[in-house]
């Protein structure tokens, strides 16, 4: 099937009203036809003048003679449109054009014009806005071109052009035809041309197609077929305007595979890949284009999968004849019938488990293009931009699977590869996504490595790794490589693994010294201590174990080089003891799941079930009830669906399409948030009523108080969830927040509350038990000082009782903890999991903390109950060696004559709760993260006393004889009520309430 491709419009006449009566005017010169009128209705080369006055707005000349020009100079203030084609034209006089200064289309094609022969003063011709110069003798652009400010319609094709030098200043272009010449390379001369809608350069030498191209926002119709390239990069099925794309008889072996955003709604009318070299069947094409043309390829296996785009389209057409096919058979034709037999056959084939990637590495590593290299099996270059380079990409791609021994030939390991945004901004939201089993790949820039840099580049993201995980499988990867000498590369390779094996050492060492300061002859050991001891014992044994990897694979994206190693290395982890699954075989009915589930999930609005209601539904279509959840771990393995069993929060939710979890994550948590958050990209925000001023009044409020409202919510992911559809917005603002605990809502305080506060931190629930959440704070994003006042009103009580306990982080504190902890704490108040030592204590003194001020730092917050003030901070640690995190409690009163302070007991029975859920958030990282606990002596401050909170009934035996402490910094003695909370507290406060209240 054939299609009628977009003519160009050369000489598109001006639409007249009505016409006149032509008569012939002998003065006229006989070699001048196709004169046109303003106000006549045609243009025909018969018509000619009337002895009237009109203004001639059109002219075709056959030769230049003086008498010739000279009567075109007649017209010259009313002339728009000259045409001297086909008279063998050698050079343009300067007299032909020097007065046509209302010129719009000057046409002189098919002459013989070269190099040199339009002359400098066509600059003159400040209205022209379209130039035909094809069927010509030039090879180089002419110099008078640039200064053509208004040109949008230039014609060069069919001449001996080899670059495209000279049209740097034309910025108003909409078509430019370059067919028939010798042009290699064309998108860096013409990424400027913003405007530019239709881009002909078929016939030429171009191999490569830059990443400028993406540049060309307004392109609707690009032709490059006839040409050498090899590699399409994926940033021409990006250009949102695109409708026709033709790239055939080149030399292109692969398609790059890329993912198509869930909010897509472009479609490309079509491509043409014909006649090139393809051998493998990019389906995902299907997904974005009506008309696929792959017809004379070397293509030999369809993929079902992809072929479904097609039953569930019916207007969607694929051409894929004089393929060398197999699977199916070449004889057949009707797609239900190749449906049919690939289902059949694929039932008989087996499917083996495979291994999960993921990518790591700073910002700009070079990353993406890595993986699309490895993808594609050939050198691909993607520079980060905004919406590829945020939150998390994924793939899938196998690689073949040597046999050993008598293991099965032709088998592949399947790989499903996540790629991780390497800015410093998502080590807190990518947390929940590294997981194990999985292989690391860590990358690194050669070129900008230095000693120095060493910490940043690699040591962070081992500390990142193991905080989440003691059993990191990691591969170190070195790109850039070809931007080194090869006396460059030993001497980064070298240096790295120097580095890496200091890095094992000192942080060995460091724990190392921290037990033996607990194995000192005669030393008694709390159990609190013990503990502690047995922590430190799991930390050496995790850095003793640590693999750090002996290899370091350099490569070049660029040049190719690498990849091999780098398959060779993944297979061969891939068959260790790390990963006893990968290549088992699969059960039949996981893929049909498989498959219906990700049909499924392309349908669904909310593409989010239960946990209940998809076992449910798998079990009623496929049965085997028995073995879900292993088939269900199998597929969020694999990312095609994504159940987090191990986060409580999230256990019980199942996201059936992960990209679009990536993308909703990805309109919250952007680095650049600032330049992507758009009222113009999108119709979400006007759909939601939200007009320019209201818009950017909450873009403002989210950008500096790291809060967001709920309209501008709805409208940033108002192509995800349709903004109609309130009450799947409503559940996907609680998944947000009980199960991704993104943030807490608050309410806006009117400009005459006191103090400094704009947020009431608690918003109160209406009679039916609903909340109703207008905004909502998100800790990662809020980055505000601590309030003045509240720094003031905290000095004011320095003097009053205190509480002061240290969590010190020595090593590592992974980011995020933090914010973590204080929405944990935000959600106390309904939780129901507390431990019995917990649960026990009285209620209402867990509810009425109430947040007062919450900063990028910090919280402070009250208990008005007891008078208690509760700042809960992270600082440096002292030296500048790690991270401290305090939790200090003051009695919150001004006159101590005329109040009571509040007991250390009942400032005990406050932090409790606090502590459990610092405690708890230590338990979410499953790696290596040491934390001594520490509480400070109320007199000066210092953390003189080991934190026994986890084991408080030990201690409060041992102390029952000896109610004080000696500090060893200040040498008081300190008593135990401020270290511990009193044995007997909480009774005697318990049975006080309970007479209170029979009293009364």
């Amino acid at each position: 099937m054939n299609r009628r491709k977009p003519s160009v419009q050369v000489d598109k006449p001006i639409p007249q009203k009505k016409s006149r009566k032509v008569t012939i005017v002998r003065e006229l010169s006989p070699l001048m036809s196709h004169v046109g009128f303003q106000g006549g209705r045609h243009l025909h080369p018969d018509r000619l003048p009337t002895k009237q006055h009109d203004a001639t707005v059109s002219l075709r000349i056959f030769d230049t003679k003086e008498e010739t020009i000279e009567n075109v100079q007649k017209y010259s203030d009313s002339l728009k449109r000259l045409l001297v084609s086909g008279i063998h034209l050698k050079t343009v006089p300067e007299s032909l054009i020097d007065r046509l200064t209302h010129l719009e289309k000057l046409d002189l094609s098919n002459n013989q014009l070269g190099d040199g022969a339009i002359p400098d003063d066509m600059k003159k011709l400040e209205k022209l806005s379209d130039l035909a110069l094809n069927n010509n003798k030039l090879t180089k652009v002419p110099p008078a071109i640039k200064r053509l400010k208004y040109l949008a319609r230039l014609d060069l094709s069919t001449n001996g052009l080899d670059s495209l030098k000279g049209l740097e200043k034309n910025r108003r272009m909409q078509i430019l035809v370059l067919d028939n010449n010798k042009v290699s390379n064309v998108f860096p001369d013409i990424s400027h041309m913003q405007r530019l809608e239709v881009l002909k350069c078929k016939d030429n030498v171009v191999k490569e197609i830059e990443c400028d191209v993406r540049n060309l926002r307004s392109l609707r119709d690009l032709d490059l077929s006839g040409n050498s390239i090899v590699v399409l990069p994926s940033d021409v099925f990006f250009l949102p305007k695109l409708e026709y794309l033709s790239a055939s008889q080149n030399k292109i072996s692969k398609v790059p595979v890329f993912n198509i955003k869930v909010n897509n709604k472009h479609e490309i009318s079509d491509i043409d890949l014909s006649g090139n070299k393809i051998t493998k069947f990019p389906g995902h094409l299907l997904r974005i284009c009506k008309r696929t043309d792959l017809s004379s390829n070397k293509i030999k296996n369809l993929n079902i999968n992809s072929l479904k785009n097609l039953e569930r389209d019916p207007d969607k057409d694929l051409i894929i004849d004089d393929n060398p096919l197999v699977f199916p058979p070449a004889d057949m034709q009707d797609l239900r019938s190749m449906m049919i037999y690939m289902h059949e056959e694929r039932l008989k084939m087996k499917v083996y488990r495979g291994v999960k990637v993921v990518v790591l590495g700073s910002h700009q590593s070079g990353k993406t293009s890595l993986i699309q290299s490895l993808i594609d099996q050939q050198g691909v270059l993607s520079e980060d931009v905004h919406e590829a380079g945020a939150g998390i990409e994924s793939y899938d791609m196998s690689i073949d699977y040597e046999p050993e021994g008598d293991e099965e030939q032709g088998k592949s390991l399947n790989l499903c590869i996540w790629d991780f945004c390497g800015h410093a901004f998502y080590r807190y939201p990518h947390y929940l996504f590294f997981e194990q089993p999985s292989i690391a790949i860590l990358t690194f820039d050669m070129k900008a490595y230095s000693s120095e840099e060493f910490d940043d580049l690699i040591a962070s993201w081992f500390d990142w790794m193991m905080a989440k995980t003691n059993k990191i499988v990691t591969i170190l990867v070195g790109t850039h490589g070809d931007l080194l000498t090869k006396a460059q590369q030993n001497d980064v390779i070298e240096d790295v693994k120097k580095q890496l094996a200091e890095y094992k050492d000192t942080r060995a060492r460091s724990i190392n010294e921290r037990i033996q300061a607990f194995r000192k002859p005669g030393m008694k050991l709390s159990k609190a201590l013990s503990e502690h001891l047995v922590v430190l014992s799991k930390l050496q044994y995790s850095f003793d174990h640590l693999r750090v990897p002996n290899t370091i694979i350099m490569t070049s994206s660029k040049q190719f080089v690498g990849f091999d190693l780098l398959r060779q290395e993944i297979e061969k982890l891939a068959r260790s003891d790390n990963f006893p699954n990968v290549m088992q075989e699969i059960k039949t009915f996981w893929v049909d799941a498989e498959d219906y589930i990700e049909e499924k999930g392309v349908t669904m609005v909310q593409p989010v079930m239960t946990f209940e209601e998809f076992r449910n539904e798998v079990d009623e279509k496929f049965g085997m009830r028995r073995m879900i959840n292993a088939m269900t771990e199998y597929l969020h393995e694999k990312g095609k669906v994504l159940n987090f069993s191990q986060t409580p929060s999230l256990k019980e939710y199942v996201f059936v399409r992960p990209l679009w979890l990536f993308e909703l994550l990805r309109q919250i948590y952007h680095h650049d948030i600032s330049n992507v958050l758009s009222y113009e990209k999108t119709n979400s925000f006007k759909a939601v009523g939200m007009s320019t001023n209201r818009f950017e009044r909450t873009k403002s409020e989210l950008l500096s108080e790291g809060v967001i409202d709920r309209e501008l919510l709805q409208g940033m992911i108002g192509d995800l969830v349709p903004t109609d559809m309130n009450d799947i917005f409503d559940d996907v603002i609680k998944i947000l927040l009980e199960g991704f605990c993104i943030g807490y809502p608050v309410a806006k305080l009117k400009e005459s509350s006191q103090g400094t506060a704009k947020y009431n931190h608690h918003v109160k629930q209406d009679d039916k038990g609903k909340m109703k959440i207008q905004k909502i704070l998100i800790p990662w994003l809020r980055k505000i000082g601590e309030p003045e006042d509240m720094k003031e009103k905290w000095q004011r009580l320095s003097e009053r009782k205190n509480i002061r306990i240290l969590c010190k982080f020595p090593i590592y504190f992974p980011p995020g903890f933090f914010e973590t902890l204080c929405i944990r704490i935000h959600q106390k108040k309904t939780r129901t999991d507390y431990p019995d030592k917990i649960k026990k204590m009285d209620s209402q003194e867990k509810v009425k903390m109430n947040f007062m001020a919450h900063w990028g730092g910090g919280i402070h917050a009250r208990n008005d109950e007891h008078k208690v003030h509760i700042k809960i901070h992270y600082v440096p640690g002292g030296d500048n060696v790690g991270t401290d995190l305090l939790f200090e409690l003051r009695a919150d009163i001004i006159d101590i004559d005329k109040e009571d302070e509040a007991a250390p007991g009942t400032m005990w029975n406050l932090v409790y709760p606090l502590l459990f859920e610092f405690e708890e958030t230590i338990k979410s990282y499953e790696g290596s993260i040491l934390v001594e606990r520490r509480v400070c002596c109320p007199l000066c401050n210092s953390p003189s006393f080991v934190g026994e909170w986890q084991q408080p009934k030990q201690l409060q035996t041992e102390l029952q004889d000896n109610l004080q402490r000696k500090c060893e910094a200040c040498k008081e003695m300190v008593e135990t009520d401020y270290l511990i909370q009193p044995r007997g507290q909480k009774t005697v406060e318990r049975v006080l309430m309970q007479l209170e209240q029979m009293m009364s």
